[in-house]
C-alpha cells in the first residue's frame, strides 16, 4: 500500500518517456500527418498564420509557446472537415490558434458550435473574424481558488448535450488533465472524438487512458506529444 501511494506520488510530479508513450500507444508517429493517414482523416493543410484571428504576433496577450502546433491545428482542422461535428469544446485558448482553425472547419461545414474555456480574460480577443465569433461561445472560469473552477466547468460541461469533438490545451497538471480527460471521455457522443495537446506533461493520459480501457494514438509535433482516442476515430474519412 505505501509503495503503491509512493509510486503514485511520484506519477503525479513526473513526466513520461517518450518509449512509454510509444509502448502504450496502439500506434506512435513521428508527425501528426503520418498518424492522420493511419487513421485515414483526410489531411487538410492550412498554413499556421491563417489562424492567428487578425494578430500580429506583437499584438498576441499570450506566450507563443502556448499555441498548438501547426500540425495540431491542421488536424484540428481536418477532423472537424471529415467529422462534421454538432459541439465542439475546447479547454485553453491563449492566442487562438486552436480556436481559429476549429473555427475556420466549422465555417466551411455549415454547421455545429465551439464552447471554448479559459482563465484569462484576454482570451476573448482571440478571435475577431465576426462570422467565426457568431459561432463561438467564450467562457471565461474564475481565476480564484481551483475548486471553484473545478465545479463551473463541470457544471457547464453538464448543461451541454454529448460532445462530438474535446480538445485539451489547458491546464497540464497531473491533476487537472486526469480530470478532464475521465470527464471528457463520458461526454463523448458514440462518434465522438478527444484530442489532447502535451500528453507528455504528465502521466494523466497513460492513466486514465490504461483505467478506461480505450485504444488511443499519438504523435508529435514540433516539441510536443499529442494523443487521440474515441468513438469516432474509425469513422473518419469513410
Amino acid at each position: 500500500m505505501v509503495a503503491s501511494l509512493a509510486s503514485r506520488g511520484v506519477r503525479r510530479f513526473a513526466t513520461p518517456k517518450l518509449t512509454e508513450l510509444a509502448d502504450a500507444a496502439a500506434g506512435f508517429f513521428p508527425n501528426v500527418q503520418a498518424m492522420a493517414e493511419e487513421l485515414r482523416i483526410p489531411w487538410d493543410a492550412r498554413a499556421s498564420d491563417v489562424f492567428g484571428g487578425g494578430q500580429s504576433k506583437d499584438q498576441r496577450a499570450f506566450p507563443a509557446e502556448w499555441d498548438s502546433g501547426t500540425a495540431t491545428s491542421d488536424l484540428l482542422n481536418s477532423v472537424i472537415l471529415s467529422a462534421r461535428p454538432r459541439l465542439v469544446v475546447e479547454t485553453g485558448i491563449a492566442n487562438g490558434v486552436s480556436t481559429n482553425a476549429e473555427l475556420d472547419a466549422l465555417l466551411e461545414v455549415g454547421k455545429g458550435r465551439l464552447v471554448s474555456f479559459d482563465i484569462d480574460p484576454n482570451a476573448r480577443g482571440s478571435v475577431t473574424n465576426p462570422e467565426a465569433q457568431a459561432l463561438w461561445d467564450c467562457r471565461i472560469l474564475p481565476l480564484e481558488r481551483k475548486p471553484r473552477i473545478w465545479r463551473r466547468f463541470e457544471a457547464d460541461v453538464s448543461e451541454m448535450g454529448q460532445v462530438d469533438l474535446w480538445y485539451h490545451d489547458g491546464d497540464h497538471s497531473w491533476r487537472w488533465q486526469g480530470w478532464e480527460y475521465s470527464l471528457a471521455l463520458r461526454k463523448l457522443s458514440s462518434t465522438g472524438i478527444l484530442i489532447s495537446d502535451d500528453i507528455d506533461a504528465s502521466y494523466a493520459w497513460l492513466t486514465v487512458m490504461a483505467s478506461a480501457g480505450v485504444p488511443w494514438y499519438a504523435a508529435i509535433d514540433q516539441c510536443k506529444v499529442i494523443g487521440i482516442t474515441g468513438p469516432g476515430l474509425g469513422r473518419l474519412g469513410s
